[in-house]
């Protein structure tokens, strides 16, 4: 899949977030199991699973991801918007702002909370100003 631009990137994975998330996995089965992001019966996802879902498998590792530039400042997003006090470390940001959220803990649930930030994200001049996910 072509994604146009870091917005696009937020937007599309805020709407696999509409559908359900799910806490210390990165996707779940309807049964609460946990799966691939990739996997098509994936019926939740954290924030960080959702963006690797809709980027897509040629994406590469961790590494790869967390060594681009919109991997960078989403992740600056995600330090930001956690308690000073509960904060580790920028590359476990997204996984912690996940985990800290109001929501389930496990299996599927709706939960617009989780889109509607990378929907704000996606909106913000400086990810615009990104272009592309690079």
């Amino acid at each position: 899949m072509s994604i146009a631009t870091v917005s696009d990137v937020l937007t599309r994975a805020a709407a696999l977030l509409d559908r359900g998330v799910c806490r210390s996995a990165n996707a779940r089965l309807a049964s609460g199991h946990t799966c691939s992001v990739f996997h098509a019966n994936a019926a939740s996802y954290s924030m960080y699973g959702a963006l690797c879902s809709v980027l897509g498998p040629g994406l590469g590792g961790d590494a790869q991801l967390q060594h681009s530039a919109a991997w960078k400042l989403i992740a600056l997003r995600a330090w930001d918007a956690l308690p000073a006090d509960s904060r580790t470390r920028m590359e476990y940001a997204l996984h912690d702002l996940n985990d800290q959220l109001p929501g389930h803990g496990g299996e599927r649930q709706p939960n617009t909370m989780r889109g509607n930030l990378f929907r704000a994200w996606a909106k913000d001049p400086e990810i615009i100003a990104m272009g592309a996910w690079k």
